[in-house]
């Protein structure tokens, strides 16, 4: 009987060694089928830094895969692919810039308003590579992040299902928060991270809470990743988080305040991530708390 954990490290190697350049993130698991017999199933992460040529054999050969199998690549689509690869990272940026000119407004029949917020758009990094028609509905689409229980509304947009706080401020189109799940297999979410607040009959802070934020990226980020795996659609996923209207805000945490922002808003540094966790989304934090002068403290 084959050894399976010997197996899988031959099998990895000959992945890992046998393309250029290397493909890191491979993952496999034996599964023993109902027979008792074994197999062994390995995942292979998408690229940012395809394509990548067989070496195996002292080759040098670039493949590409379709119904019928694979086949070697030609001039053109070469070009394509390199192409489109040395572009993956602006096309990537692009949808997150799309997604906070939707919670401006842009597009929308709303936005977050005026008060400090988040925007989030997770992807999957081979979004670009296929084409998508989820079907989705209001049970199947991601729910928004709302720090107290209220009510919420949905609506079918061309992109996808669009699920809402409604609106908090005097009939005006604002809402508190929102998240769109598109069609086409991906989602983005906005929340408020806070606004002014009464400290005393007759002074106001305006304060930015950090456990709003840290926990509806945890909430949002991690159940974005589960709705979009439910419907077949897999990681590594790209995190991308902008925070809006924060300029004259102290950051508030257990009664501690920081540094008042003087940056109107900010685009933090987006992560690529196999598996989403508030472990993983930790360098996303520590950046949102040097917006305010201040290193996140050891959890």
């Amino acid at each position: 009987m084959i050894d399976a954990d010997k197996e899988i490290l031959r099998l990895e190697s000959i992945i890992r060694d046998g393309l250029e350049p290397r493909v890191a993130g491979i993952r496999s698991r034996a599964l023993r089928l109902a027979s008792g017999e074994q197999i062994i199933v390995i995942r292979i992460p998408a690229s940012m830094i395809a394509p990548h040529r067989s070496v195996a054999s002292k080759g040098g050969r670039f493949y590409r895969r379709n119904s019928a199998g694979k086949y070697e690549m030609d001039i053109q689509e070469l070009r394509e692919t390199f192409t489109g690869g040395e572009h993956l990272a602006d096309r990537l940026t692009g949808i997150h810039e799309i997604a906070v000119a939707a919670a401006k407004g842009r597009n929308m029949p709303f936005s977050i308003g005026t008060l400090p917020a988040a925007v989030l758009s997770l992807t999957p990094l081979d979004y670009f590579r296929q084409t998508r028609d989820v079907e989705l509905d209001e049970f199947n689409s991601q729910q928004p992040y709302l720090r107290r229980p209220s009510p919420t509304s949905w609506m079918t947009t061309l992109e996808g299902t669009l699920i809402h706080g409604l609106p908090t401020e005097n009939g005006v189109s604002m809402v508190e928060g929102y998240a769109h799940t598109h069609r086409s297999g991906r989602i983005e979410a906005a929340w408020r991270l806070g606004g002014p607040s009464q400290t005393s009959s007759e002074s106001e802070a305006r304060l930015v809470f950090a456990n709003y934020f840290e926990g509806g990226l945890c909430d949002q980020a991690m159940t974005a990743a589960n709705r979009l795996t439910q419907m077949g659609i897999s990681g590594p996923w790209v995190v991308a988080v902008t925070i809006l209207n924060i300029r004259g805000y102290d950051l508030q945490r257990d009664h501690f305040n920081g540094t008042t922002a003087y940056r109107d808003e900010a685009a933090l540094p987006s992560l690529r991530l196999e598996r989403i966790s508030a472990e993983t989304l930790t360098p996303i934090f520590n950046t949102f708390w040097r917006l305010f002068g201040h290193k996140r403290p050891n959890r």
